[in-house]
């Protein structure tokens, strides 16, 4: 710490005064010795803005007296620093025989640094500390509303093996995957009742291991009758003892002749009717089908699975 010659004013606009102190820590010291039997002055801490103007620490004023300070004539202040680099003088108010007598220091106060196996016991309070390698025993907790901001390290993150809470809004940064490691962990949203959603509509998604791939194209619902009901089949189970010949393209025409009496044509046409009746019943069947094949595909185009 060096002894400086207090200004006797703020210091031209990018001027730097001789015996101005660049602070790199976290706080400036100004002490002061005043030799004087008499009398008073004030010391007003000054720092340099980036644009190279001048200005008054806020909170930076010293008084140094004969009077109050007679036991040891000496009084101290010591401030926050701004910020790295920033450069600190000081500016001398009241009389000047009196500024005469005061021998003036500003120095940097450089953090402490334990080197070894240090223990901390209780509560302690570590204001702008740098801890390197360090092991917290007994819990570390913290209050107020200032930022944990980890975001200068390029190392790995590791939590407890303990249970993790997450009390504000998370975000994973773009570009950055969120993995489950192997075994029989769960992801369970079933208590949420908010709103869950997965992936832009550009995402890949797969199911089971499968790997990962883009929506199919949009289907179109031309028929968009629903139905949520599965019913049971209405068609019936046809034993063929017609002792004919199945088509499998046309129906021929039966005529009633002369040598075959209406008693034994009556026999083919209720063979007809079952067919045609049966035939509805599959109809309806399919139908049925239809409508639910329409709700599934509206649910899950609903859920943003198809399109």
């Amino acid at each position: 710490m060096s002894a400086i010659t207090p200004q006797t004013a703020l210091p031209a606009r990018s001027v730097t005064p001789g015996g101005a102190v660049t602070c790199n820590s976290s706080r400036i010291r100004l002490y002061a010795v005043i030799d004087a039997t008499q009398g008073e002055a004030s010391l007003k801490l000054v720092r340099q803005l980036e644009g190279g103007d001048w200005q008054y620490v806020p909170g930076g004023s010293l008084s140094i007296s004969a009077y109050s300070n007679a036991a040891d004539k000496v009084n101290e202040l010591i401030v926050p620093n701004a910020g790295a680099g920033t450069v600190y003088h000081v500016v001398g108010v009241g009389s000047t025989a009196v500024l005469a007598t005061i021998r003036v220091y500003l120095a940097e106060i450089v953090d402490s640094v334990v080197t070894g196996t240090a223990t901390v016991d209780g509560v302690q309070e570590l204001t702008h500390k740098t801890l390197t390698d360090s092991v917290i025993k007994n819990g570390l907790t913290a209050s107020g509303s200032a930022d944990n901001d980890f975001s200068g390290s390029t190392g790995g993150f590791l939590t407890s093996s303990g249970a993790g809470t997450l009390n504000g809004h998370t975000t994973v940064a773009a570009g950055k995957n969120l993995i489950l490691a192997a075994g029989a962990g769960n992801l369970d949203a079933s208590a949420s009742t908010g709103a869950i959603k997965l992936g832009a509509s550009t995402a890949t998604l797969g199911f089971f291991g499968a790997t990962a791939v883009s929506r199919t194209s949009a289907y179109t619902l031309t028929y968009s009758t629903t139905d949520r009901t599965s019913a049971a089949v209405s068609s019936h189970t046809i034993t063929d003892n017609s002792g004919g010949s199945a088509s499998t393209s046309v129906l021929a025409a039966v005529t009633e002749l002369s040598a075959v009496g209406s008693a034994d044509i009556t026999p083919v046409k209720n063979n007809f009717a079952t067919l045609a009746a049966e035939l509805a019943l599959v109809k309806a069947d399919l139908l049925a089908m239809k409508k639910n094949v329409a709700a599934i595909l509206t649910d899950l185009q609903a859920y943003g699975l198809f399109q």
